[in-house]
C-alpha cells in the first residue's frame, strides 16, 4: 500500500488541489486496501476449505475448525486495515502545491 499510495502522490495532490479534502483521500486510500484484502481473505478461505477436504480425505480426520478460521480471518482484516491506514494517513497530509511541484 506504501508503494502504491508513493506512485499515485501526482494524483492525489491533484485531486486534492481541485477540491478532495483529507477524509475523502483517506477513504479513497482505505477502501481500496480492504479491497485487496477481502479479496485475499476470500481466497484464502477457498484454499483453506480444499485443503481441509484433502487432509479429512488423506487422514480420515475432520481437520476444519471454523472458530481458528474466523479467528485468523478477523486478524487478517484488522492487520490489514492497520497497514492501510499508515500509508493513507500519509497520503491524506500530502500539500498538493509540494507535490505538484515536484517534476
Amino acid at each position: 500500500m506504501s508503494y502504491s499510495v508513493s506512485l499515485r502522490a501526482r494524483e492525489i495532490g491533484i485531486r486534492m488541489a481541485t477540491g478532495a479534502d483529507r477524509v475523502a483521500v483517506l477513504t479513497m486510500v482505505l477502501k481500496q486496501g480492504m479491497a485487496l484484502a477481502g479479496v485475499g481473505i476470500i481466497i484464502g478461505l477457498l484454499l483453506c476449505a480444499m485443503a481441509s477436504r484433502a487432509t479429512a480425505a488423506a487422514f480420515s480426520v475432520g481437520s476444519f475448525n471454523l472458530t481458528l478460521v474466523a479467528l485468523v480471518a478477523t486478524a487478517l482484516v484488522l492487520v490489514a486495515a492497520l497497514g492501510a491506514y499508515v500509508p493513507a494517513r500519509r497520503a491524506s497530509l500530502l500539500d498538493p502545491n509540494t507535490v505538484l511541484r515536484q517534476e
